[in-house]
């Protein structure tokens, strides 16, 4: 241990985390929260696999400079983790990072059990969903966080503050997936992360437009964003989106889309943001965009465009605000 590593552990107090499943991407999150210079120490696993979490935490934790933490297994070991009956956790916080599904359970329980909560993303599946999670996050005096980390590097508010004015963005956003993926990935099954690539990509892109527009403004992206349509996609055999061209309407604040929209006449700035997401078997090219394909029914589609709700202040929609 070198000089400034022993001065950080003498003068932070170590955060106490536990962690709510085992899922693969927790790995990287672990494997840097167990750094000896980082001032949180990952204190308990939960898994409901006793096989599972063991092999996660000796993946992670062999040789990390700090105590490997506990594995909590069985049925409910989520639920046991955070009602911590012996004491012997004294959690801080708890990160998240279970199926979308999933989440507004477990974010409640962390709450109410008095933890912060860091929180995978796609936050929820639904607008309505996340708000209960917000209210019961001010009501107890707790933070709840997503987990998109880009936003927290200094170089993400470079790139924002070097593009004056935007009136137009669009983002493309693929992720290379094997054939590992596309048979056993959450990312990709309907009794999973039903929003696939949507949720997954397309979350990035709209979080990376609404930083440009608002210059890291956390307060600005209160109630912005007014409409959202799923312009073209394709499902796979489960019926979730692995490629989708999307737009998403804001208030005049600011305007957003692609040179396909530019023949729109307004009288004033179009409020629009356009962003294509795709997981893809192989490399492909990038093909001009067919519009408003009709919507299958009983898609995943479908049940994202219902899951929009509307009131006063715009859309409910799942983004940290």
């Amino acid at each position: 241990m070198d000089n400034n590593e022993t001065m950080a552990s003498e003068t932070i107090p170590s955060y106490r985390v536990g962690v709510l499943g085992a899922a693969k991407i927790a790995k990287k999150n672990c494997r840097a929260a167990s750094h000896p210079s980082t001032s949180c120490s990952i204190v308990a696993v939960a898994s409901r696999s006793e096989e599972k979490g063991s092999d996660f935490v000796n993946e992670i934790f062999t040789n990390a400079g700090k105590s490997a933490p506990a594995v909590v297994s069985g049925e409910k070991a989520y639920l046991d983790l955070l009602a911590d009956s012996t004491g012997s956790f004294n959690l801080d916080a708890v990160y998240i990072p279970l199926p979308t599904k999933l989440h507004e359970k477990y974010v409640l329980e962390a709450l109410s059990s008095g933890y912060h909560v860091l929180l995978e993303k796609p936050v929820a599946d639904s607008a309505n969903s996340y708000r209960r999670m917000l209210n019961a996050a001010s009501a107890s005096g707790k933070f709840l966080q997503d987990g998109t980390m880009f936003v927290h590097h200094p170089r993400t508010k470079e790139i924002v503050n070097a593009i004056p004015n935007p009136d137009r963005v669009s983002f493309n956003f693929t992720f290379n997936g094997d054939d590992d993926f596309f048979k056993n990935d959450v990312r990709i099954k309907n009794d999973g992360d039903f929003m696939g690539c949507i949720g997954d990509l397309g979350w990035y892109c709209v979080r990376m437009g609404l930083l440009v527009f608002t210059r890291m403004d956390a307060k600005a992206l209160r109630g912005i964003v007014t409409d959202v349509q799923v312009l073209r996609y394709r499902l796979n055999d489960d019926g979730v989106p692995i490629d989708a061209d999307c737009m998403v309407n804001f208030t005049e604040v600011c305007s957003l889309f692609r040179d396909v929209f530019a023949p729109f006449a307004m009288s004033h700035r179009m409020d629009l943001f356009f962003l294509s997401v795709a997981f893809l078997a192989e490399p492909s090219v990038i093909v001009p965009l067919q519009l408003f394909t009709p919507i299958e029914s009983n898609s995943s589609c479908d049940r994202i465009r219902s899951n929009l709700q509307y009131d006063n202040h715009g859309p409910n929609s799942t983004i940290q605000r």
